[in-house]
């Protein structure tokens, strides 16, 4: 017998997953970048300020400026996968091995 706790747990997983399609979008902005990150948008707000971080696409708006910053998925992931340990090219100290 199906009972209401059932339909709110099914309720509660459709609404992620619909929530998690629509942030795969084509574009990202930063509160897809934290998401998919899983990072604050502030943290996400310092990386963009990074040299080796992806370039954003701002599109102009309908006034003066430019509109927020969109970042394209693939680039973000490969700038993520960069930072991994022990990456080729990856600076700072190095770990110590472990005894």
């Amino acid at each position: 017998m199906t009972t209401l706790a059932d339909i709110d747990r099914l309720a509660a997983s459709i609404a992620a997953l619909v929530t998690a399609q629509a942030r795969s979008s084509d574009f990202w902005d930063m509160d897809d970048i934290a998401y998919h990150l899983r990072a604050s948008k502030s943290t996400v707000t310092r990386w963009a300020a990074l040299p080796d971080f992806p370039r954003p696409i701002r599109p102009p708006t309908a006034g003066r400026g430019l509109g927020h910053p969109l970042y394209l998925p693939a680039e973000v992931r490969k700038w993520a996968l960069g930072h991994r340990e022990g990456a080729p090219g990856r600076v700072g100290r190095p770990r110590k091995e472990a005894a």
